[in-house]
């Protein structure tokens, strides 16, 4: 009896140290299956934080562009004012010089000269200041524009985007400081002129976005939006590569995004008050530059008016002009969005890494 007992523990340690080895075994491949998920979470995290940084890194190529036209229609907003102004005051001159408006015909003599204020004599000299004043701003503002639309062309807005990315590859963002993301290399791969329409991915909508038709087609060098592509690139190096012989990784990620009018203001600074300007007081006040008889029109002075509008749905229709004369404008203000990228696949081994 004591001998079968004996010999059944002796098959029974047998066959623990037969069992020991897959269990060692198994072990080990779930430890390495283990490092593997880690490695993928890791490159998971790496391809996210690449894209963001190609997003960001190819809107911001745009901004030279958009600040450009941005600064175009400031300059072109100041010009207009002015010359609306111009055409006023010289309306004005025409009244005199026909001796309407109500101004005395005859003119002052003697003791009289500078005495009579609405004389047509007087009121033509009194233009004479704000006349010039408005002439030689004018000039001014139109000599800006012709300054800003002779250094935007297309060339150096593409030289710009290539310094701005070039940029953000050697500044690291902090919370106090602007920059790129310094883990990454960063290559301006394309930067061309859009053409057709390209899906927009930043709102889930199914919206699209086209090019300036009219605009292009006078100047492409100038007026024509960018596509610009961004390609960032890092290296990663995975868990216990050292040990369990993992090849280092490359995360490579691109972006894409165009110029675009991303809000439109519809302005009637006759109308418009704001906070600068003060309760009850308009953006542009109208301006009077001498007395005017005739209670229904300003003759000598500048009148911006406005126009009162009805909405329904997405018409606006006018109810009729307010004020004799109006003076409004459509201002567009320029920026960027997220598009497909327009070449083809990316060369890994084709890209400039970190």
């Amino acid at each position: 009896m004591r001998q079968i007992v004996h010999q059944r523990e002796r098959q029974s340690h047998r066959q623990r140290g037969q069992v020991a080895p897959l269990w060692g075994l198994a072990a080990f491949f779930l430890i390495v299956l283990g490092l593997q998920l880690c490695n993928y979470g890791q490159l998971l995290g790496w391809q996210v934080r690449a894209q963001n940084a190609a997003d960001a890194a190819a809107q911001a190529a745009l901004i030279p562009q958009a600040n450009a036209w941005n600064s175009m229609e400031l300059a072109l907003y100041d010009a207009a004012v002015d010359e609306y102004r111009l055409w006023w005051l010289t309306n004005a001159y025409r009244t005199i010089e026909s001796e309407s408006g109500g101004c005395q015909t005859r003119p002052p003599t003697g003791s009289l000269v500078g005495k009579v204020p609405n004389s047509c004599y007087n009121l033509f000299v009194e233009l004479f200041d704000p006349y010039f004043r408005a002439a030689s701003r004018y000039y001014d503002e139109v000599g800006e524009l012709h300054n800003q639309t002779y250094a935007a062309t297309f060339p150096f807005f593409q030289s710009q985007a290539s310094a701005v990315v070039t940029w953000l590859g050697s500044h690291c963002a902090t919370p106090t400081q602007a920059g790129g993301d310094c883990a990454f290399a960063y290559s301006l791969t394309s930067f061309k002129p859009r053409t057709g329409l390209y899906g927009v991915r930043m709102f889930a909508g199914p919206q699209s976005v086209g090019h300036i038709n009219a605009l292009a087609s006078i100047n492409t060098s100038i007026y024509s939006p960018a596509v610009a592509e961004v390609t960032v690139c890092h290296t990663v190096t995975p868990f216990l590569s050292t040990f369990l012989g993992f090849p280092p990784q490359r995360v490579v990620a691109r972006g894409a995004a165009t110029s675009v009018i991303v809000n439109q203001e519809w302005v009637q600074p006759g109308a418009l008050q704001t906070s600068f300007t003060g309760s009850g007081l308009p953006l542009q006040a109208g301006q009077q530059y001498a007395p005017s008889t005739d209670p229904t029109i300003n003759w000598y002075g500048v009148n911006y008016g406005w126009n009162t509008w009805s909405s329904n749905g997405n018409t606006f229709t006018p109810s009729g002009l307010s004020q004799t004369g109006q003076f409004d404008r459509l201002i567009s203000w320029w920026g960027s969005i997220l598009v497909h990228p327009l070449s083809g696949d990316v060369d890994p081994n084709g890209v400039l890494c970190k």
